[in-house]
């Protein structure tokens, strides 16, 4: 990897292309620890051409990659939190399922991100992207009325605009000085808020909910999530509501189902934390919220965090026993 500073932006490359066909990938997927965790799949040893350059413009991070066939996996102890992540294809295509909902890229195509929303891509032949970080506050973001994944499809004028002005903006990258970084960056941004958080079409469902509705449905579910029966069908009842309404209500939260279940391994994950370890005090919490089974809340709690239920007990028996 080669680093420039001096007078121009802070940056960083990547090209494995001189290395075995065997540590090319290796090398990359180090590269990325801390981001994303990669996996070869099918073609990746095959693959020659594995080389990124990262840019630091203010407070956005833009990236250029070319990659082949992998998968790769993002958590929620992954850093950039409190960012989104804005990417367009140049060439190729990936499949991603974010907050549990499946989605394909295409080239030519603008995608919006929450990076605080785990993730997993699949790539199955060659693609250069393109991509940015952004804080939140830098677009005004908000998870709570914003998508946490926002398509802008390249027939759309918007999606057009949005991948020309970032392969505009990627191509002047080696030249822009660092001293006038922040003021590219605010341009930058301006362009992102005004395209894609300025239109209503683009929002999410929750943003046309009211808010004190929106704060009644989910305090509903905080308040009933050891009901074993909370369901869409009950929120709908409750709520006088269709229940094709409440699943639109959760699409950016991968589902009704997703999201009580996400609520619910946050819930026993809290509850791990806040005491050191006993004997069978994890299979307790499971089911105490909804997981009779050890192996699959096991399971299931660390696909949620990367980190199984008994690691977190573990790690917080220091805190348990300070106190």
């Amino acid at each position: 990897m080669t680093a420039f500073a001096s007078g121009s932006l802070l940056s960083a490359r990547f090209d494995a292309s001189a290395l075995r066909p065997a540590e090319r990938f290796k090398a990359y997927a180090a590269r990325m620890e801390g981001l994303v965790e990669p996996h070869p799949t099918r073609g990746t040893e095959d693959h020659a051409e594995w080389a990124y350059s990262y840019w630091q413009v203010g407070d956005l991070l833009f990236s250029d990659h070319r990659l082949g066939p992998m998968k790769s996996f993002r958590r929620r102890d992954h850093k950039l939190r409190g960012h989104v992540l804005v990417r367009c294809l140049r060439r190729g295509e990936m499949h991603t399922i974010h907050g549990g909902r499946p989605t394909r890229i295409e080239a030519g195509e603008g995608h919006l991100f929450d990076l605080n929303v785990p993730f997993h891509s699949m790539i199955a032949a060659p693609v250069h992207g393109l991509s940015v970080a952004i804080p939140y506050e830098a677009i005004g973001y908000d998870p709570s009325r914003h998508g946490s994944h926002i398509t802008f499809r390249a027939e759309d004028p918007v999606g057009w605009m949005l991948s020309r002005s970032m392969e505009a903006m990627t191509e002047q990258l080696d030249r822009i000085e660092r001293q006038d970084a922040p003021r590219f960056a605010e341009a930058f941004t301006g362009l992102i808020r005004g395209l894609a958080m300025g239109g209503s079409r683009h929002d999410s469902v929750n943003a046309r909910l009211g808010d004190e509705v929106r704060r009644a449905v989910f305090a509903y579910i905080e308040q009933r999530l050891h009901d074993e029966n909370l369901d869409a069908a009950r929120i709908a009842r409750k709520f006088n509501a269709s229940r094709a309404t409440v699943y639109r209500w959760f699409e950016d939260h991968g589902g009704v189902r997703t999201y009580i279940s996400g609520r619910r391994l946050e819930r026993a994950r809290r509850e791990l934390e806040a005491g050191g370890p006993s004997r069978g005090r994890v299979a307790r919490v499971g089911e105490r919220w909804g997981y009779p089974d050890p192996a699959h809340f096991s399971r299931r709690f660390r696909a949620e965090f990367g980190v199984s239920p008994s690691d977190v007990m573990h790690a917080a028996e220091p805190l348990a026993k300070e106190d």
